[in-house]
């Protein structure tokens, strides 16, 4: 059995998944990206390289950097000892300048290193391209016959790179966005289980495979999780700024991508706030996973306004969980970006109180304090970076597991109390 790791979960595929693959790094190296710059986009793909397993029956390795136009830096066959890759990179790997073809460079990419099929190769044909601005050319068409022969394509965006156009490239997800280019080298410790996830088709296996959960407890195997109704209370305030939300929208989509959803599985509600709450779709709207990322693409947008958390938290269970299911677990899962303007310590206690299990997810300004007050504990989070979100996205089935199955005693003394216990306890995920 082969297992992909997601943070603390492993999401274990069948025997007999290829493991070998052929992987073509597209680099940018345009005037947008500028030479001074250069170093940090070396250092990501060296480190990126030197953590894959290389050889000619596990992953062959082809480097091209594209401005103008394609230059080819090695083949998938030129080097097969990853030393020599890294040679090559430190010493010939020079930032060459000019506009942003990236459409241009993703045809090149399809007629020499990808024009026979996978299925004609017998190998896992993956592009991973790093772009840093918006393509001068359109990439759409090119994208599309990438994709129709199999290749499957990872879009690594940084400095100005638009949301949108990585997610045009990228196979469903697989898009990334690191703004700060020095920020990247960090980010190369993520791209082999990335890589690894895209090669065996982890999105699309996590709805049927088993998780292999470790933890305080004795480590097991689970089928399917616990059935629970989920809602997500999202953040939307002035503070926030529209310029994070794409990352907002992207969190929430690749965790809905990843999570098992129906009837009989996760029923999942969404619904923003600020100085009020709106409700952008309910528990029984959609039990297609499909249908509920259409309308977060189409229709979840930014609103604004100062953020009342204790009154979006009251409308959640007056909405939500005033009646106590029997069979059905209940979560929350809020994310707050700034304090609260009114109080959030009752509204706590209440969904505390009545057994809801709340997950709480800060970003930027938000407090900590107020995180660990609302969270069934110790499942708080912060991040310091909105863009630091969708690499979160891959934990949330675990600590869905946990939180549904990890009720210690004073958990349960908790919930049967009167007083809700503050417990000041946080996870930092600041390892980005």
């Amino acid at each position: 059995m082969q297992c992909v790791s997601l943070g603390n979960a492993r999401c274990c595929n069948s025997p007999g998944t290829p493991e070998s693959a052929d992987i073509v790094f597209l680099v940018d190296s345009s005037d947008s990206l500028e030479d001074s710059s250069f170093g940090s986009l070396k250092d990501f793909i060296a480190e990126t390289i030197d953590n894959l397993p290389v050889g000619p029956n596990q992953y062959r390795i082809a480097l091209a950097q594209y401005s103008d136009d394609l230059h080819r830096e090695f083949q998938l066959d030129t080097y097969n000892a990853k030393n020599l890759m890294l040679n090559h990179v430190k010493k010939n790997f020079v930032f060459r300048g000019g506009s942003v073809r990236t459409g241009n460079a993703l045809r090149k990419v399809h007629e020499i290193y990808f024009k026979r099929p996978a299925s004609a190769t017998g190998r896992n044909q993956i592009l991973v391209v790093v772009t840093s601005a918006s393509s001068d050319d359109d990439v759409e068409e090119s994208a599309k016959i990438l994709q129709s022969s199999g290749v499957k394509i990872i879009a690594v965006g940084t400095k100005e790179a638009p949301y949108d156009e990585l997610a045009l490239m990228a196979t469903p997800l697989f898009y990334y966005k690191i703004p700060k280019i020095e920020e990247l080298p960090v980010f190369s410790q993520h791209m082999p289980q990335i890589i690894e996830g895209i090669n065996l088709d982890v999105n699309s296996a996590m709805q049927t495979t088993m998780f292999e959960v470790t933890d305080r407890r004795e480590e097991k195997q689970l089928e399917a999780p616990e059935p629970a109704d989920i809602v997500l209370l999202i953040a939307s305030s002035s503070e926030l700024g529209n310029d994070s939300f794409p990352y907002i929208k992207d969190f929430i989509s690749k965790m809905i991508y990843g999570l098992p959803v129906g009837p009989n599985q996760y029923r999942i509600a969404l619904a923003q706030y600020s100085d009020d709450v709106h409700s952008e779709f309910q528990l029984d709207t959609y039990e297609a996973k499909i249908l509920m990322l259409n309308h977060i693409k189409e229709k979840f947008a930014f609103r604004g306004g100062p953020l009342k958390t204790g009154s979006a938290l009251r409308w959640v269970h007056e909405t939500y969980f005033k009646e106590k299911t029997i069979d059905r677990d209940q979560i929350l899962l809020v994310m707050s970006s700034t304090p609260s303007v009114n109080e959030i310590e009752e509204p706590a206690q209440i969904l505390q109180h009545d057994g809801v299990k709340v997950i709480a997810v800060g970003i930027e300004k938000a407090s900590i304090d107020e995180l660990s007050l609302m969270a069934t504990q110790p499942y708080s989070y912060y991040f310091s970076r909105a863009w630091k979100l969708p690499m979160f996205s891959q934990n949330v089935s675990k600590i869905l597991d946990t939180i549904q199955t990890d009720i210690t005693d004073a958990d349960e003394k908790q919930l049967e109390g009167k007083k809700y216990n503050k417990v000041r306890s946080l996870y930092l995920w600041e390892r980005l």
